[in-house]
Formats: C-alpha cells, structure tokens, sequence
C-alpha cells in the first residue's frame, strides 16, 4: 500500500487560483480553532489524497486497532488487570477496573499516528480516545478549504464530529422517556488547550459538538464538571437534568477544581447507570507498550496480518522499569548496537513527552539516558522511520510572500467506529529542522512543539461513485 501527495496532479488552473483565494483569505481563515497557528508562515493548502487511498488507510488503521486490542486481551481480562500490567504511571479517575475488556467499546474512537515512508503507511502510536486534539479543527480546516477549491473532483472527508454524533445516537442504549441524554461537559485543565483554559470558552468551542448530537436526536446536555451528583442509585445529574451518556473529550488525570463531579461519573458509571463515550480504558491502549506486544505476538497471527505488522508497524520493544540486569542485557545490547536506528518513547507517554532519536546522542549519552529513563519508567525502542516530506507553500502575512519548503509531516486518521472520517495533518513551519528523512532533532512533529495543525482532502476520480469506508 502506497500513499502520496496528489496535490500536482490538481490541474495548474485551479491549484494557481486556490493558492491565490487563500493568501487574499488569510485574515478571515479560522486561526481561533487551531492551537498555534498564529505563526510567522501560515501553511496554505491541504495533503491531497486519493479517495481510494484514504479508505485503505482506514481499513488499514481499523486492522491494526483490532490487533492491538488482541493483543491486550491476551494479557487482561479487565481494566484493572491492564492498568496493573502497564504499571500505567498515572491515576485514572474513570478507570472501572473491574469492566472487562470489550473490542467495540475500546476500538470506538481512535486517531492513530503515521509517517510514510516511501508512500508505505508506518504507524508510531495509536491514540484510542475521545480525548485526541484538533478534532473541531480538522472538520473546520476540510469545509474552509473546499470553500476555496472551485475545481472538480476534490472533497472534504467526512466530518469527524457529524459522525461521532450519528454513531452515539446508533449505539446508546434509549431510557423509556425518549432519546438518550448526552452531556458535553465543560472542565478546568490548565494549558492543555490553548486559549481555551476557561470554561465559557470551552462551552463555546464545543457548541458545534452540541448542535451536531442534537441533529442527531439526542438531548444534548451542556455543563461543567463541578455541578455533577448522583442520587441514592447512583443516577448521575447535572444539576436537576439527568445524564444517560457523557462525551468524554478530556484526560481525566489532567482535569482540576471538578468538585466531585469525576467522582460522582465514577460511582454512575460503576453502576451502570451513565454510558461514557470513551471511559479512562481505552487510554490504557494508546501504550506504546501495546505496540511491542503485537510485535511479541506475530507467531499467533493469521499470515496476512502478520504480513501487516511487518510492513506498517515500526519494530517496538518493550523495557520495563522491574526486569532484572539480566532480563535487560539483550534489549540494552541491541539498543547500544542499532541506536542510529532507534527512537526512545515512554510506553505510557502522550504528547512527544521524553521521545529521544538515538542519532542525535553519542553512544555515551544515548545508553546513560536509556539507563535513567529506566529507573522510573517502562520504555520502548521503536524503529526510526524514515519519514516521506511534504512540498508545502507557506504564506507570510507580515512580509508579504510565499515560500515553498519540504517539512516532514505526520499523517493521522479518525476513526469513529471503525468508520474513517477526517484526517489530522501535522507539520513543521519553514524555519524548523525535524525529525524525517532531512534529518532529526530531539523534537517531534507535536503541535506543542510548534508543529501547524492541517488536514487532508480527498481526490475523487471522473464518474467514480464514493469510496464505501470501512
């Protein structure tokens, strides 16, 4: 399977007057819904991808999330029993414990990360929760675009909140008085969002989210965090609404001043009573530890997926903090011999947090971090990707110009369901050297390293009927 950038095969008309309409947009272009886009260069158009293409990476992504579930169920029965597995270095509010392990329930949103390398889809992390970045972002970036393109045969994909929505009002269980009554609530996290640290702006940021369930036929609850109980059943309410379902586009561990209310969803979800969408649980498998399970497992799986872990899955290796010097002798060895071709991640981490490429240390430095990082976290070795760039033309509206430079970028699809939606696009301005096949520095494509938030769209053939998703 080959992915590439088909932005050239647009005809030059068209690409010219695109280019053209969206340097003369750029004071009206939606900057407010994405974090770090007031930057010096402002990229000015999407990845282009077949329709084609993107349904296979779908179908591809939806694969390796089931494998990954697989491979956890091989290992826990329950939450509790992953989390205990995982030494997962945080708490988790709304982690049941006791909830056995479901394949719907786990695989229901997900936004793996993947870099191409040659065109060849290679995945980094998994990213199973609601709680992913930029998903208002991608929905926005996909309608503004296609606003711009007056060309033939270029689509947005679909919406990623539309069919978040459509798939919550399939799945919830009805109460006898009607629909299911969906909270989208609001919370306190410092800084985990930019511009958004407030509550009315995060109500306001998430209206489209509301309007959007709504649409669907839900009754759409909206409040903060700190107003939720439950009664002497253990019924949760905010305020005197009931609440059946509660979207859950937040990381429980990060959330601060809720008075109670993650406590009150705990004892609600424990008994029964409220359906989160999606619970702490499925947090747990965007480990990547999870990874090197699979790679651990190949011998287990069918030809055809083992055929699909070779070919998309970087080798991963798991270190856990508690192996013995000599369960850690073969691991340390191989990662003193092949470090040029190694990456160190937490098997718990999120955000490029602690990521180290080992060709930019010395072998000194590379196994005294190595050794470190093991006295107070389980690590992973995963294989360095040479990373495919993207020929991007970046507008600068304080100069006046445009600049056109190849930036490495990372390639993300949303799942919902099983289904894909939108694609997340993240690169580097310009002015930044990243990791991919121009080099490396010890900072990831991650928008809290200054990466711009895009997304992709999709080239539809001449006479061709729309692409089935998986």
């Amino acid at each position: 399977m080959k992915l590439h950038d088909q932005w050239e095969n647009l005809p030059a008309a068209h690409r010219t007057r695109f280019l053209n309409t969206r340097i003369a947009a750029t004071d009206q272009w939606p900057a407010h819904e994405l974090p770090g886009w007031q930057q010096p260069w402002q990229p000015l158009r999407p990845l282009i991808l077949t329709e084609d293409a993107a349904s296979a990476l779908g179908h591809l992504a939806a694969r390796m999330i089931h494998l990954a579930v697989d491979a956890c169920l091989r290992r826990a029965r329950t939450a509790g029993d992953l989390y205990d597995l995982l030494r997962y270095p945080r708490e988790l509010p709304l982690l049941d414990r006791d909830r056995p392990l479901d394949h719907a329930e786990l695989t229901a949103c997900a936004r793996p990360d993947i870099l191409l390398s040659e065109g060849t889809p290679r995945f980094l992390e998994l990213n199973i929760s609601t709680a992913v970045a930029a998903t208002r972002a991608v929905d926005v970036l996909a309608a503004a675009y296609h606003d711009l393109w007056d060309g033939p045969h270029l689509i947005p994909p679909p919406s990623v909140i539309e069919a978040r929505s459509a798939h919550l009002a399939a799945t919830l269980p009805h109460p006898d008085d009607g629909p299911p009554r969906l909270l989208i609530p609001t919370w306190t996290a410092g800084g985990r969002l930019p511009g958004l640290d407030g509550e009315a702006a995060l109500r306001a940021y998430l209206r489209p989210s509301a309007d959007s369930a709504t649409r669907a036929g839900l009754r759409v609850i909206q409040a903060s965090l700190s107003e939720l109980r439950t009664d002497h059943t253990a019924v949760l309410y905010a305020g005197t609404d009931r609440v059946d379902a509660m979207l859950c586009p937040f990381l429980s561990d990060e959330v601060s001043d809720d008075n109670g209310g993650l406590a009150a969803t705990a004892r609600a979800q424990r008994a029964g009573t409220v359906r989160l969408f999606q619970s702490d649980a499925t947090s747990l498998l965007s480990a990547k530890a999870v990874l090197a399970w699979i790679h651990q497992d190949i011998d287990l799986l069918d030809p055809a997926d083992r055929q699909l872990v070779r070919d998309h899955l970087p080798f991963t290796l798991h270190l856990p903090r508690h192996h013995s010097a000599a369960e850690r002798r073969a691991p340390l060895a191989h990662a003193a011999q092949a470090r040029e071709r190694l990456v160190l991640k937490p098997s718990c981490g999120h955000g490029g947090h602690g990521v180290v490429f080992g060709r930019d240390l010395s072998p000194t430095q590379w196994l005294r971090i190595l050794h470190e990082e093991l006295e107070h976290d389980d690590v992973v070795l995963q294989e360095l990707v040479d990373a495919d760039t993207l020929r991007m033309p970046f507008f600068s509206p304080g100069q006046d110009r445009v600049h056109h430079e190849d930036v490495a970028f990372v390639l993300s699809p949303y799942l919902i369901g099983g289904r894909s939606t939108g694609l997340l696009v993240r690169h580097d301005a310009p002015t930044r050297t990243t990791n991919g096949a121009a080099g490396s520095t010890l900072n990831p494509i991650n928008m809290a390293n200054s990466a711009f938030c895009n997304t992709a769209m999709l080239l539809r053939p001449p006479h061709a009927a729309p692409t089935a998703t998986p």
